[in-house]
C-alpha cells in the first residue's frame, strides 16, 4: 500500500550509464513512478538495496563481468522482498525460464518502444508475470515442463 501511495519506487541496473540516465528521466516523467537508485553492478545493488526503500528492480541481464543470475540470492539475503524485472537486449528461452525460476517477475526486451517499459512495470506491480510480446509465442511452441506452457 505504501508503495502506492508514493509511487513505485525502482533501482536500474544497468552497466551502460546511457541507457540508465535515458531509462530514469522516462520514468521519472511518470506520476506513478520514481528511481531511487541506479548503479551498474550488483554490489552497488546491495549497497542502494541496504539504504533505500526499493520496490521494483530493472535489472539487465549482462552487466559486464557480472550476470544479472548473479543478483537474486544476495538480494533475497538482505531481505529484498520486491519485484524484479529483467530488461536485456537478448534472451533464450532457457534464460527466461531460469530468470522466472530465480524469481523475476517478468522480462523485458530492451528493442521494444518505451512506453512498452511503463506498461511491463505496471503489470509487474500489479501482480502479474509479464513476459515480452516478442518471446510469447516462442515460449508457447517449445516443449517446457510447466513454468511457462501456460502463457
Amino acid at each position: 500500500m505504501e508503495a502506492q501511495l508514493q509511487g513505485t519506487r525502482i533501482l536500474l541496473i544497468d552497466d551502460h550509464a546511457l541507457f540508465r540516465e535515458g531509462a530514469a528521466r522516462m520514468l521519472d516523467a511518470e506520476r506513478d513512478l520514481k528511481v531511487v537508485g541506479r548503479c551498474g553492478c550488483i554490489e552497488e545493488a546491495i549497497e542502494i538495496l541496504r539504504s533505500t526503500g526499493v520496490d521494483l528492480v530493472l535489472l539487465d541481464l549482462d552487466l559486464g563481468k557480472e550476470r544479472g543470475f548473479q543478483f537474486f540470492k544476495p538480494a533475497r539475503e538482505n531481505g529484498f522482498g520486491g519485484c524484479v524485472l529483467v530488461v536485456a537486449a537478448v534472451l533464450s528461452f532457457f534464460a527466461v525460464r531460469r530468470l522466472i525460476q530465480a524469481g523475476a517477475a517478468g522480462v523485458f526486451l530492451k528493442q521494444n518502444p518505451p512506453k512498452l517499459l511503463v506498461d511491463a512495470i505496471r503489470a509487474v506491480m500489479g501482480g502479474q508475470l509479464y513476459i515480452d510480446p516478442a518471446l510469447q509465442n516462442y515460449l508457447r511452441s517449445t516443449p517446457s515442463p510447466g513454468i511457462l506452457r501456460k502463457l
